[in-house]
């Protein structure tokens, strides 16, 4: 059962260290951004109560706030890969809300819903001349995380796989 755990983990990590790439192609990931638009439009209603700005901000927060639960729902049971995975996908997360912020003056991305939520969140804040910049500091940290979670994710089955190792060498 262990070394199917270690198969299974080494495959995810694949997956991560390719969509990571992808990530950084600034590239629409159709499952994981999929997921992602649903957390963000769900952000847009949850957080509609607080007014205009609040709710625009609203599918960021949620966009964000998710992997950042699901993070905390496996550090507090100490499941360590999945806690680093969760890490990793709130800086894709992070990524992916990077290069909307960058679309805000040229809005050339495909949108759901009427408007696009950076183009008024920063025209209200003054700040739309700036939103290649701000994305570009979101996308670097974004991209930090990402490489972070991965990190943390191989050091987590590195360390399982020493841990076996030296059980066995015991018997």
């Amino acid at each position: 059962m262990f070394w199917l755990r270690a198969i299974g983990e080494s495959f995810v990590l694949l997956g991560m260290v390719f969509v990571t790439f992808l990530a950084y192609q600034k590239e629409w990931i159709p499952l994981l951004d999929g997921a992602n638009l649903i957390f963000h439009e769900a952000g847009h209603v949850i957080f509609s109560f607080g007014g205009e700005f609040v709710g625009l901000l609203g599918g960021t927060i949620g966009q964000l706030a998710i992997p950042l639960i699901v993070l905390v729902a496996f550090a507090r049971t100490k499941q360590h890969f999945s806690t680093n995975v969760a890490l990793w996908w709130f800086g894709q997360n992070l990524v992916n809300v990077a290069v909307y912020i960058g679309d805000a003056r040229a809005q050339v991305l495909p949108l759901l819903g009427e408007g696009h939520d950076w183009f008024q969140i920063l025209t209200k804040m003054g700040l739309l001349e700036a939103d290649t910049r701000i994305s570009g500091a979101v996308f670097a940290a974004g991209m930090i995380v990402m490489i972070v979670g991965l990190w943390f994710a191989l050091q987590t089955i590195y360390l399982a796989l020493k841990r076996r190792t030296r059980a066995d060498e015991l018997l």
